[in-house]
């Protein structure tokens, strides 16, 4: 409350001080499902104002047009008759801010007009984006053998890119390379035998 004085009167006013912080987000970890089963995508946003949500595919097509997605009060997304199509990474990132004034600086009196213009501002918003938990690509063709003859090795390989991790998610767990001994013919000089 400000509040100015002198000898013909006093006068009262109030200020409003409004403190905004950006939105911060938390997300659960990677959900599967059976098919038709319902899963629960978590995501938790806080922020001043509260921040509201919106769920979309990777790629920003928005998930909520779909009787089968439903938003939950505190964010997550309900998932239901999960489908094959529905497999993917959904962003929860996404989400507006809103901030509201008031007409009181000062209050309209005597006949004054009340104050132009609207109360609320709106705008979009990215929080910080969710953690993609890495996963691993699909394994290659065995490679040849290593030998020609006598006992040697075929490898194969994935790759940790199907997403690799970002934002914070988990690494792939496991072995990046498979390896077997092969060898079929034995060298010239060798005596005959057979590998796995």
């Amino acid at each position: 409350m400000c509040v100015a004085a002198n000898e013909a009167g006093v006068v009262e006013r109030s200020v409003a001080l409004s403190v905004h912080s950006a939105p911060a987000i938390t997300a659960g970890a990677a959900v599967a499902a059976d098919a038709g089963g319902t899963a629960v995508l978590e995501c938790r946003a806080e922020g001043e104002p509260t921040p509201t949500m919106e769920w979309s595919r990777k790629g920003g097509r928005r998930l909520l047009g779909d009787d089968r997605f439903s938003p939950l009060t505190n964010g997550s997304l309900r998932v239901s008759s999960a489908q094959k199509e529905d497999t993917a990474h959904a962003s929860c990132g996404l989400g507006s801010q809103e901030k509201r004034r008031r007409c009181t600086n000062p209050l309209p009196a005597n006949g004054g007009r009340h104050c132009a213009g609207s109360d609320t501002e709106t705008r979009g918003c990215r929080g910080k984006p969710c953690p993609v938990d890495a996963n691993w690509s699909q394994w290659s063709l065995w490679e040849e053998c290593s030998r020609t003859c006598g006992r040697g090795n075929r490898t194969k390989l994935r790759t940790c890119s199907s997403p690799p991790a970002q934002h914070g998610g988990k690494p792939c767990e496991g072995e990046a390379a498979e390896v077997t001994a092969c060898g079929e013919r034995p060298c010239p000089g060798e005596s005959p035998r057979r590998f796995p």
